[in-house]
């Protein structure tokens, strides 16, 4: 036996034992139980996980339910939990359904906003949810997300994610607004500066991010990311606060994928300096030019 690790969840450590020894009666010193002592120097501080139950009724109207495959974000007040897969393998998400699931997730403390989306991969993949509620037992706290539209690339908005503020048993006692971000991305002139790829942008401020949003539809054409153009897309998302960053890149995929992007334009109502916040790219994604990112 070389070593033993015990991760612990609740409090936030993984610890390494040594051994390092036989276990056997036949070889080293015939022994086959061992006291290992704790490798202090090895101990390494990791984020305090939770146990969240996580219910999510399903609209009752006719083609609500959805066979796609469900993700769910959390977000609160010491930060926000990874994607979280919700099992859609046994007939979950069904028109009128109420489906329960208990996910393990980082402690994020009280919870603001949540971010639900599904992939769009299966033949029935529009979705009209209704709400969410998620508790946590370990602190008592329940909080409720309204939502009742449709995720679908068919219904509403197109858009297959929503983002939904708590409207009760939140962070904040009155739920934030659900803002539309305008998105003016500009590509350069120089030559073979346009792209075939599919975009995506994440917008980041004070309260959280966007996640990755991919830029479909644009308000201003059909034809996206031509080279001197200028596409409009909107971006709905909880406030975000101040902005501070956006990551931008693209899936490398299409007959001419290499992109050289000039700036990215966010408009909203509470964005800083007078409602518009320019950030300057100007460097090329595409795998066989600059640095090769994308």
């Amino acid at each position: 036996l070389n070593k033993v690790t015990v991760e612990c969840p609740s409090a936030g450590i993984c610890q390494t034992f040594l051994c390092d020894k036989w276990l056997a009666r036949d070889e080293g010193d015939g022994l086959i139980e061992r006291q290992l002592n704790e490798l202090l120097s090895a101990r390494r501080q990791q984020a305090k996980q939770s146990t969240y139950e996580v219910w999510i009724w399903t609209s009752d109207i006719r083609a609500a339910g959805t066979d796609s495959n469900v993700f769910l974000q959390m977000y609160g007040e010491s930060g926000q939990t990874d994607i979280i897969s919700l099992d859609n393998k046994s007939n979950n998400f069904e028109r009128g359904s109420l489906d329960k699931f208990t996910v393990s997730a980082p402690v994020v403390g009280a919870l603001y906003k949540i971010r639900v989306w599904h992939d769009d991969t299966s033949p029935a993949a529009g979705w009209h949810l209704d709400k969410v509620q998620v508790y946590e037992p370990e602190s008592g706290r329940k909080a409720l997300f309204r939502c009742g539209r449709w995720l679908d690339r068919g219904e509403d908005d197109k858009e297959t994610v929503r983002e939904l503020p708590a409207v009760s048993g939140g962070l904040y006692p009155t739920p934030l607004p659900v803002v539309q971000y305008t998105v003016s991305v500009t590509t350069s002139k120089r030559a073979g500066a346009g792209t075939d790829a599919d975009v995506y942008l994440c917008i980041a401020g004070e309260r959280g991010d966007t996640g990755d949003r991919w830029l479909r539809k644009s308000t201003t054409g059909i034809n996206k990311f031509e080279r001197g153009d200028t596409n409009e897309f909107v971006v709905s998302a909880v406030s975000l606060g101040e902005l501070r960053k956006i990551r931008l890149g693209h899936n490398n995929e299409g007959a001419s994928p290499g992109w050289f992007c000039e700036s990215v334009t966010v408009t909203g109502p509470d964005v800083q300096g007078g409602g518009s916040l320019t950030f300057l790219v100007n460097r090329w994604l595409a795998d066989d030019e600059d640095d090769g990112a994308l």
